[in-house]
Formats: structure tokens, C-alpha cells, sequence
């Protein structure tokens, strides 16, 4: 994947677990996460930050929550600025997500959105990229690919290009190694 340096190698995640998995594989002294962003879109990371406190995101779980606040308060590229690291990994899996448009802002409607109650008692709608009549995929008027370019340009002027990993994902029922997920049960294959 990378190649790792004396030290600690730092490492940026805007992506999943998918992306986030990958690490438990490689042995924790030769790396550090520093910043993971997951539950959250390209289009939301552009959008404009909501200000939405901690305590108004209603999860239980700290990481939730963490996740949750960073697509609403979009901290992502403000997080990338503020700490330099070795590499950035970058999977599209949230991609599959639906998009809410609040107060001319875009956010990523996860799992954990829907689950924190902060929707509720507001006034939004929900929204997917569609196709133009050309045939150009499109989100509130604008390209996505305009979009993409202005992500990445983002991200370039942080990373050079041989420190970024492009993870492709993909969604899948199965896993296979030693434990394999069969419907929903955690299985050890012998």
C-alpha cells in the first residue's frame, strides 16, 4: 500500500471503515490515525458549515456523534490544514448515502443522522445525484463533476499526489477470512 517511514506514519482518512479497516492489519507502531472522516460526502464537504454543538446530536456513541458534528460543521478540510500528515486515503463508499439540503447546505444523510434526532422539528428535503437530460450526473444544479475537481483541488493543495491512495470499494454481503459475516452472524471458518 504505502511505505513507512522511521517514526510513526500519520494517516488522513475521508472515507469508511472500509478504508479504516485495511490499518488493523498493519502493526500499530509504524502507524497512527490522526484524522478519520467517515459518514459523510463530497458534496456535503463543500457545503457550508451548519455551527451544530456536541450536544445537539443525540447518539450515544462518542464516535457517532464525532462524525455526525463533522458533517454537519463540515471539519474535514479545516482538521487536514491544521495537522500535516504523511499520507491521505480516500474511499467514495458514502457516497451511496442520500444528501438533506438545510438552510442552502448539503449533508450527508447517514445512519447516525437519521438516528441523532437532529432532523427533527426541521424543515428539509432530501436529495440523490440525478442525471441531467444529457446524461451528466448533477446534484442541486451544479455537475458533480465540477464538484469532484473542487474536492480534489482542495485535497491537492494539501497532499502531493503520490501521497494520496484512492481506496477503491466496493459494497459487498461477504467477507472472507478467518471470521466471515453470513447473515449478520460473525462466523469463524475453520
Amino acid at each position: 500500500m504505502f511505505c513507512f517511514k522511521n517514526g510513526k506514519t500519520r494517516v488522513a482518512i475521508l472515507g469508511s471503515c472500509v478504508s479504516r479497516d485495511t490499518m488493523e492489519y498493519v502493526p500499530t507502531d509504524k502507524w497512527e490515525l490522526n484524522l478519520y472522516a467517515a459518514r459523510t460526502k463530497v458534496v456535503s464537504q463543500l457545503s457550508a458549515s451548519l455551527e451544530v454543538e456536541e450536544s445537539e446530536i443525540l447518539l450515544d456513541s462518542q464516535f457517532q456523534r464525532r462524525m455526525v458534528l463533522n458533517d454537519l460543521n463540515k471539519q474535514s478540510f479545516v482538521q487536514l490544514k491544521e495537522q500535516k500528515r504523511d499520507w491521505c486515503i480516500i474511499d467514495y463508499i458514502d457516497e451511496r448515502f442520500s444528501l438533506v439540503k438545510i438552510n442552502n447546505t448539503f449533508i450527508t444523510k447517514s445512519g447516525e443522522l437519521v438516528k441523532s434526532e437532529w432532523l427533527k422539528d426541521k424543515i428539509f428535503f432530501e436529495t440523490q445525484y440525478k442525471k441531467n437530460p444529457m446524461g451528466i450526473w448533477e446534484i442541486g444544479g451544479e455537475l458533480l463533476d465540477k464538484k469532484l475537481k473542487e474536492y480534489m483541488d482542495k485535497i491537492l493543495r494539501l497532499y502531493k499526489r503520490n501521497k494520496i491512495i484512492l481506496h477503491k470499494a466496493y459494497m459487498v454481503d461477504r467477507y472472507v477470512s478467518k471470521y466471515c459475516v453470513w447473515g449478520g452472524t460473525l462466523t469463524k471458518v475453520l
